[in-house]
């Protein structure tokens, strides 16, 4: 399990119990990639930073170990979906 976690693929939801969530873009990154970028396009007019989506996804407990790669692909799936939409280079806004 421990693997698994460092891999990024799950994380363990807490206590002492032996209880994991799967990481994944439709379960739990996506929509916290959305929410963050969403949330701070609500409070203001810049777009959001490809490096500030990482840097503050990896911040969160359960995505601490996910990879760059991961949060980035989310973010292309993100676009993909019409969710959100790339504003400059690495620069993101929600509808």
């Amino acid at each position: 399990m421990q693997s698994l976690i460092k891999s990024g693929l799950i994380y363990h939801i807490g206590g002492d119990e032996d209880t994991y969530e799967v990481i994944s873009h439709q379960l739990n990154l996506g929509p916290a990639v959305f929410e963050l970028i969403n949330e701070r396009c609500q409070n203001g007019p810049d777009a959001v930073s490809g490096e500030y989506i990482v840097h503050t996804i990896r911040n969160m407990s359960q995505f601490k170990t996910v990879t760059k790669a991961k949060i980035e692909k989310s973010i292309e799936l993100l676009i993909a979906s019409s969710d959100i939409y790339e504003w400059g280079t690495q620069q993101y806004k929600s509808l």
